[in-house]
């Protein structure tokens, strides 16, 4: 079991990464949003899906007045669409229905016979297995989309993985928050390493809300503007100081730690708050119940 200098180590530093991962969570957010990233992968998804090489009938269904109607970005697609959405908004592009024609499989399949001949396999597929049931081919045009969208998902959790991964380590290397310092810092800071522990466990108690007072007097995070070393010893005593840039063997290792200790910083951030919420969560109760007691020896064995 860990023992409390270790276990206070471990949640000082995860409750740092928790800090850093809201903050690059929030920015990423408004970048997304201002980019319309969702909005826009949503529509390459579409227009791979009706057909990469055609963009009429993609047109036409994004068009469609269902879709439009949610659709409130930039992009004039919206950023979530619901696969009955879809499969409604696709069904009546290829058959519109109206009084003298009723939606039917035969009147889907000859329009989907006239589309070009790179658009029509997927859609002829979904046609055969449905067996003349409309219904059958609405349900199986729905789930044909919640695949894609369950694809195009992941993709995104790709891409907002790289945002959080540049977007750590820019906000590490602001903020001085190097794992390599950090982990050093609450090993050797007994003062420090209680007071992180001391907020982490006030701010489990209101569902980890910061006091951002209280967090700036721990004097842990950003840079010692005010100091400029030039030595190794200097560092030591000044932990948030900047190293006067030389080009000295020393100034490059260290140099080279930061670096790394942001980037290490960086990965965590890239986790995501979600993750270090749950395991801080987990820690945090795992410190209050303390260490295990020791089992009472056999009283017979004693004896013994």
């Amino acid at each position: 079991m860990l023992n409390g200098t270790v276990l206070d180590v471990v949640v000082g530093l995860i409750f740092i990464y928790l800090l850093l991962s809201v903050a690059c969570s929030w920015v990423n957010e408004r970048i997304q949003a201002a980019l319309d990233t969702r909005a826009k992968m949503l529509d390459t998804a579409i227009q791979k899906l009706l057909g990469e090489g055609w963009q009429g009938l993609a047109a036409k269904v994004k068009g469609h007045a269902l879709v439009s109607a949610i659709s409130h970005t930039p992009s004039n697609m919206p950023s979530y669409l619901p696969s009955s959405t879809f499969a409604t908004a696709l069904l009546d592009t290829l058959a519109p229905v109206d009084g003298e024609h009723p939606l039917t499989v035969k009147r889907l399949r000859d329009a989907i016979m006239e589309l070009p001949e790179a658009t029509r396999p997927a859609l002829l597929a979904l046609v055969n297995a449905s067996e003349g049931d409309v219904a059958a081919l609405r349900s199986h045009v729905e789930h044909w989309f919640d695949n894609a969208m369950e694809r195009l998902s992941g993709l995104y959790k790709r891409h907002v993985t790289a945002w959080l991964l540049v977007l750590g380590f820019v906000l590490a290397a602001a903020t001085n928050a190097d794992s390599i310092l950090l982990v050093q810092r609450f090993e050797h800071e007994g003062t420090l390493r209680a007071a992180v522990a001391s907020q982490v466990t006030g701010a489990a108690g209101n569902k980890f809300s910061v006091d951002q007072e209280q967090l700036e007097q721990l004097d842990l995070l950003f840079w010692d503007t005010e100091c400029l070393v030039s030595t190794p010893d200097e560092i030591a005593h000044h932990p948030r100081a900047m190293r006067l840039p030389e080009w000295s063997l020393s100034w490059l290792r260290w140099l080279a730690f930061k670096i790394l200790g942001c980037l290490m910083t960086a990965l965590a951030v890239s986790l995501g708050a979600p993750f270090w919420f749950d395991l801080l969560g987990r820690l945090v109760n795992l410190r209050a119940t303390g260490a295990k007691p020791a089992r009472a020896a056999n009283p017979r064995v004693a004896a013994a």
